[in-house]
């Protein structure tokens, strides 16, 4: 569909066949770290991270097409870019969900990605751990997006030996609540 609208990619840069079949177009991209998930049906753009070749996934492997390599990649085209920087371009898929109302594990997981710094960050730990419990989460869920949390998004991160103490301080209070 993005090709019938002009909206191509180059062919002839590096991409891979994923685990699961699918594919992964690389580009040259200079802008901030992003993560849109279904951006358009299927389609994600990420320029944080992604798993590459030669990894596996159940034994099932990401590999190279067209005998290319990583030296291979084309720039980004400046559709994508603006897709990327967050220009407001029209894109169905957008339209339609501004106009979903945003529920309340949405707005959750938007803070636990926005993140905090240094002067707040103990007290922000713990309010999302108390937050995660209050929707439901298992204790070792809690405890595994803390620490995914910590490092990925607090500035600069935790020591885990304090991630930890706060963990247990409202696993306790939680405890506390359930008898």
């Amino acid at each position: 569909q993005l090709f019938k609208q002009g909206l191509t990619l180059p062919n002839d840069t590096y991409i891979e066949r994923t685990a699961n079949g699918g594919v992964h177009y690389f580009l040259k991209y200079a802008g901030a770290k992003v993560r849109k998930i279904d951006v358009w049906p299927g389609i994600d753009l990420l320029s944080d991270f992604t798993v590459i070749a030669p990894s596996e996934i159940n034994g099932k492997p990401y590999a190279p097409l067209g005998g290319r390599t990583l030296a291979d990649i084309k720039p980004a085209p400046r559709w994508l870019v603006d897709k990327l920087a967050g220009q407001k371009v029209n894109w169905p898929s957008e339209r339609a969900y501004t106009t979903r109302q945003k529920k309340y594990t949405g707005r959750l997981l938007d803070e636990m990605v926005t993140g905090t710094t240094q002067g707040n960050r103990n007290a922000w730990l713990t309010k999302i751990a108390g937050r995660m419990f209050g929707v439901g989460a298992d204790p070792k869920t809690v405890y595994n997006m803390l620490s995914v949390i910590n490092d990925s998004f607090v500035d600069p991160a935790l020591p885990s030996k304090e991630v930890n103490v706060i963990f247990q301080s409202i696993l306790k209070r939680e405890s506390k609540g359930v008898h």
